[in-house]
């Protein structure tokens, strides 16, 4: 066994063969390595990186499967956007790489929030845009739940503006959502409720 094989072999963990199998589990990765499915196996710094064939990517829920081959496929949906790989960055805590792929693919709306919560600090301009957006997809439905998580996000908002500069503007943005709004008198008393 030459040198990078020992290496490799060290590496292909339970965990990892749960991870070529997309979390579903252990047996499964196990299935995909013996089956050769598992292709371009390869150690990184940080582990290993491999290709698994014979799988599938379905970005439409009406796509019908091809009739059966009498070959081992795997169906996996997909979405189209960068979704997946946001994620990947995510866990990776490479929030700068995931805020780029975001940008430029799009993502889920709850990897937006936590692309905003995670920076929150460094760039709260981000954050305001994306939970503005936020708010205003929360208030396109109706309901008191909905509401008291609309007032949260405003508050995280309110808090993310700073100086004088910052206060004005979430005055105006508060101001014109009251506007927009003023016919959901439960949001409205909500609103009144915060002081703002």
């Amino acid at each position: 066994m030459t040198e990078g094989a020992k290496r490799l072999s060290a590496l292909l963990t339970r965990d990892v063969l749960e991870a070529f199998a997309w979390g579903h589990s252990f047996e499964r990765g196990q299935d995909y390595a013996e089956a050769g499915l598992v292709r371009n196996l390869r150690a990184t710094e940080t582990g290993i990186m491999a290709k698994v064939t014979g799988t599938h990517i379905r970005t439409g829920l009406d796509e019908e499967p091809p009739a059966p081959s009498g070959k081992h496929t795997i169906w996996r949906l997909l979405p189209a956007d960068g979704t997946v790989l946001v994620e990947i960055f995510l866990y990776e805590e490479d929030v700068a790489t995931a805020w780029r792929e975001a940008q430029s693919r799009g993502c889920a709306s709850r990897l937006w929030l936590e692309l905003a919560g995670r920076r929150e600090k460094t760039h709260p301009a981000d954050a305001i845009a994306i939970y503005r957006k936020h708010v205003d997809d929360l208030l396109r439905q109706t309901g008191n739940p909905v509401y008291e998580q609309a007032v949260n996000y405003l508050d995280k908002i309110r808090n993310l503006h700073q100086g004088a500069d910052g206060k004005a503007a979430f005055q105006a943005y508060l101001q014109d959502l009251r506007n927009t709004q003023k016919r959901k008198r439960n949001l409205m008393k909500m609103l009144d409720g915060k002081g703002w």
